[in-house]
């Protein structure tokens, strides 16, 4: 039996967190907020980036499922981030439609790696005999 972190469906949702890390790690520098966001923005985006990271290699290592709910966090914190560039009249047509696709790639992401958010039921004790 394939362990979760065997699970291709899985991996694609932690190879997109990932990206999504490295992304929001480079943010400040390819996606900067917009001068109407407050000056913290970019560096929030950056944490969250590194947090994401971080917590993704611990469930690698670990499959612990407390790192995967602070990457979900994670990753809903972001969203609704992104919700923000709807509101904003300044917003280009472009931004909107990527902030669209990645709803829509984080909601992908999350119910990917779900799997690995519930308790692990352990075996029953099979009775020698």
């Amino acid at each position: 039996m394939k362990t979760l972190a065997q699970r291709p469906s899985v991996m694609a949702g932690v190879v997109l967190f990932a990206l999504f890390g490295i992304v929001d790690v480079l943010s400040p520098w390819i996606f900067p907020a917009p001068a109407s966001a407050p000056p913290i923005a970019n560096t929030l985006t950056l944490i969250a980036g590194v947090i994401a990271l971080v917590v993704l290699a611990v469930w690698l290592a670990t499959s612990s499922r407390v790192a995967m709910w602070i990457g979900v966090v994670i990753r809903v914190i972001g969203g609704v981030f992104s919700i923000m560039a709807f509101t904003d009249p300044t917003a280009s047509t472009g931004f909107v439609v990527a902030n669209v696709i990645y709803l829509a790639l984080t909601i992908v992401a999350i119910v990917l790696v779900a799997p690995t958010l519930r308790a692990r039921v352990s075996s029953p004790a099979v009775p020698a005999g």
